[in-house]
């Protein structure tokens, strides 16, 4: 269901700050990749047990949130240590490359032009409300 265009949220026109991440969160940017086969077999071991839970995308994000946590805290402190430096650093970047599979390229690519559309439409609106203006 769309939302309204007069409820939607205005764009920041402020520049927000950045927040630090939390430490399972850094922990998951930095090992991931390691750890994804293993939480991958979790779910699929849990799914078998519970049939229910196939497709449910809430307890599938919450099973590998908890996943991430349980890794973390069976870590070497050498490991947390790092984790703790690289997030204190904020040594993460919002635009680092992203792997993207060839099926969802063509999604992406139609989910940022829809993006931008809004975005140049917004734009618009607010330079002739600008133009119209009594200054």
């Amino acid at each position: 269901m769309a939302i309204p265009e007069s409820r939607q949220k205005p764009f920041p026109l402020v520049k927000q700050q950045k927040r630090i991440l939390s430490a399972p969160h850094a922990y998951s940017r930095l090992y991931y990749d390691k750890r994804r086969e293993d939480i991958d077999t979790q779910w699929e071991e849990r799914v078998a047990r519970d049939p229910e839970l196939k497709g449910n995308r809430a307890k599938a994000f919450s099973h590998h949130n908890a996943a991430i946590r349980a890794f973390l805290d069976a870590e070497t402190d050498e490991v947390k240590a790092e984790v703790e430096r690289r997030r204190m650093a904020d040594d993460f970047s919002d635009d680092e490359d992203v792997e993207i599979d060839d099926d969802d390229y063509d999604a992406i690519e139609a989910h940022e032009q829809l993006r931008r559309d809004k975005a140049r439409h917004f734009h618009q609106k607010v330079f002739l409300h600008l133009l119209s203006g009594p200054f």
